[in-house]
């Protein structure tokens, strides 16, 4: 699920990166490059990993990468194809010290993650969906953008994983509907929660499982 919300105040746009698989990359990629405003950050093509791959950016700076996997038979592709919904598979962050960040992500999630040879990456699987800790001071010399919104983590150890993030003293300071953020609280919705930011300003969530709210 992807949560999108108005820009306000001091939480103004900034720019995302998704990787979406699809059914068919080619139809998804022309379907996009429809939209107004959509450029093209490169064509379908087949890449070494066994995928075939696009990439375009939205009107509002994010980067969205449409994939397929390569079907090694017609029969595989025809089963890829009963499937037309995209599936979310990997979440960004930008971090600025990869063995920090992987410190303190390894810690908060008790989860060691694993290290990308490549492209200064530090990957979490965090059930279908896979957080990546991304160096761009390293590879590209840039200063990381925190995301514009919160990440949300649905658990169901909810005071465990605020112990940790109390001793790493990464539990938000602010309030949201009168309601401090970084206390496990039930929120107006009805989730059970609690908010906290990493060192490089990136808003995390942590939900009990049992609450979650998904529009239904």
């Amino acid at each position: 699920m992807i949560e999108m919300g108005e820009a306000h105040g001091p939480w103004q746009p900034m720019p995302m990166t998704f990787m979406l698989y699809v059914d068919d990359v080619d139809a998804w990629y022309a379907r996009a490059m429809k939209a107004e405003g959509m450029i093209s950050m490169g064509k379908p093509g087949d890449q070494a990993y066994g995928d075939r791959v696009g990439a375009v950016k939205d009107p509002f700076g994010n980067t969205w990468y449409i994939g397929t996997h390569i079907a090694p038979d017609k029969e595989a592709s025809a089963s890829r194809r009963t499937t037309m919904v995209p599936k979310l598979f990997r979440i960004a962050l930008q971090v600025s010290n990869l063995d920090q960040a992987a410190a303190f992500y390894a810690k908060l999630l008790d989860d060691p993650g694993t290290r990308i040879p490549r492209g200064s990456r530090h990957y979490f699987d965090c059930g279908p969906v896979i957080l990546a800790l991304v160096d761009v001071a390293k590879g590209a010399g840039e200063k990381p953008q925190p995301t514009p919104d919160y990440i949300y983590f649905a658990v169901n150890n909810l005071e465990e994983v605020y112990e940790r993030a109390k001793a790493l003293s990464c539990l938000a300071k602010d309030r949201f509907h009168d309601q401090n953020a970084g206390e496990i609280v039930k929120r107006p919705w009805g989730e059970l929660s609690f908010y906290a930011e990493d060192p490089w300003g990136n808003g995390l969530c942590f939900v009990d499982e049992k609450t979650l709210f998904t529009g239904k």
